[in-house]
């Protein structure tokens, strides 16, 4: 389902906040309020909200600007994502990751600044065999911080996995299992478990952006990832996945979430794409196409919609949504050629892409259609749906006991949960019951059945059963 998308939410307000990169890093609630960290620049800034879309920024005094402290910026960056960790000791109750990069020499293993380094490694990129010069390799390291209220951060000394990754990480914690997970970008190093079979290291082959997995009980100690969602023979040739923005699906020990931010090579341009999991490990992306599209001309957000750290948050008005930053560039332009291709270059928007609970994705039907549920446990007495219609369509549904097979090949509804006897369904609802004949209660179909859905010029996003 496409996102609905909010006005801007955060704005280049304050002196400080006019120079460098500015975009949200964290969101929470404590207090009844709505919490927020954003960067700007090298800095981290403070804010608080009671409805998500207007910010106030509380003087913090830790950190002067121009001889005043009369501001909410942070004494310290906010180094990543933060997890909330309450089966810590207190001094390390907040936890986050980060990526440390470093160029080498090949030959020597010596360490070169950047700016020393990136001129030869793209003289050699572009040259080829043809390249003399000094050769370069950037290598990584995966860092770990901790905190005892969000605010005040040691980084842990030794790095929590040698091996290079990016920044776009998700990290959390499976209390069921007592592992720390995150989702983060494969980049070169073969993953320890769950190994491959025979000799495919598919981690040390990709060469765009993908998304692995790593888990550990042990915070500072972290694997290689396994490589899980990555582009493949259905996508275009030219995207990337950026990062990965995981989500708990609401409500539900059994369903997960991912936001993906996609590179789109060939046009230089990046959207966002959703994918679903059952038990984080397998993954699919039901429709592959975006879900918050890019902005007409002039919008601000007409070159990059793109998604960073932060999963779903869901709003005080009972929207669900995830921040997004709008741009009016593209996404390789270098800083000195960005006036000359972008002259009507607008600031960069913080927008929130949002939808109304469940709705998420969904089945549509433009004209009329129909589809069935499989066999499915049924845990209430009435089958509830979230729903859609356009003007002048309808749903509705029958009940099965199974769904046919060619043992069981009975197809026909359950007597009196036909469609001929189904009340159709109109208008816009996130929680309507279903009925036959005025009757809502499915308590005598069983244990379990399947359900057999009838739609026109309608979409149903949810159902519960």
């Amino acid at each position: 389902e496409e996102a609905d998308k909010s006005e801007p939410f955060l704005h280049r307000e304050k002196e400080w906040e006019q120079e460098g990169h500015m975009g949200p890093s964290n969101f929470w609630y404590a207090d009844g309020l709505m919490h927020m960290f954003y960067d700007v620049g090298n800095s981290s800034c403070y804010a608080v909200s009671d409805d998500g879309y207007n910010w106030e920024r509380p003087v913090v005094g830790e950190t002067e600007f121009n001889g005043s402290t009369d501001n909410n910026i942070l004494k310290e960056a906010i180094p990543g994502a933060i997890l909330d960790d309450p089966s810590a000791p207190p001094a390390e109750r907040y936890k986050a990751l980060s990526a440390k990069g470093f160029w080498l020499d090949r030959d020597t293993g010596e360490e070169i600044p950047h700016d020393e380094a990136d001129p030869c490694w793209r003289a050699e990129h572009y040259e080829g065999e043809a390249y003399s010069g000094r050769k370069v390799v950037l290598k990584g390291a995966l860092i770990g911080h901790v905190s005892p209220d969000r605010y005040r951060w040691t980084e842990i000394e030794e790095p929590l996995g040698n091996y290079s990754v990016n920044g776009g990480m998700a990290l959390n914690y499976d209390a069921d299992n007592g592992d720390y997970f995150a989702y983060i970008q494969p980049q070169g190093c073969a993953a320890v478990e769950p190994k491959a079979l025979g000799t495919s290291m598919p981690e040390t082959e990709v060469v765009r952006r993908a998304v692995g997995l790593t888990r550990t009980k042990d915070f500072r100690h972290w694997p290689a990832a396994k490589l899980l969602v990555h582009p493949d023979a259905q996508d275009p040739l030219d995207i990337s996945f950026y990062g990965a923005c995981y989500f708990p699906y609401p409500g539900r020990q059994e369903l997960h979430g991912m936001f993906l931010p996609v590179f789109h090579g060939m046009t230089d341009h990046v959207d966002m794409q959703i994918a679903f999991s059952r038990d984080g490990v397998v993954w699919s992306r039901p429709e592959r196409r975006p879900i918050a599209r890019l902005g007409p001309p002039g919008s601000g957000e007409d070159g990059q919609i793109h998604v960073w750290r932060q999963g779903l948050v869901e709003l005080p008005d009972g929207h669900w949504a995830v921040p997004y930053q709008g741009n009016s560039i593209l996404h390789t332009v270098e800083e000195e050629h960005q006036a000359r291709y972008f002259p009507n270059q607008m600031p960069m928007q913080h927008r929130w892409a949002r939808w109304r609970p469940h709705r998420l994705c969904g089945v549509e039907a433009d004209s009329e259609g129909r589809f069935t549920i499989p066999t499915v446990f049924r845990l209430e007495d009435e089958l509830r749906l979230n729903y859609r219609c356009a003007p002048g369509g309808w749903i509705q549904v029958e009940l099965m006991s199974r769904v046919p097979t060619m043992l069981c090949p009975d197809a026909n509804p359950l007597e009196g949960f036909s469609f001929d006897e189904c009340d159709r369904l109109t208008g816009d609802e996130e929680d309507r019951v279903v009925t036959w004949k005025g009757n809502s209660d499915i308590s005598r179909v069983g244990e379990m059945a399947a359900i057999r859905v009838r739609l026109f010029q309608a979409k149903l996003f949810a159902y519960r059963l």
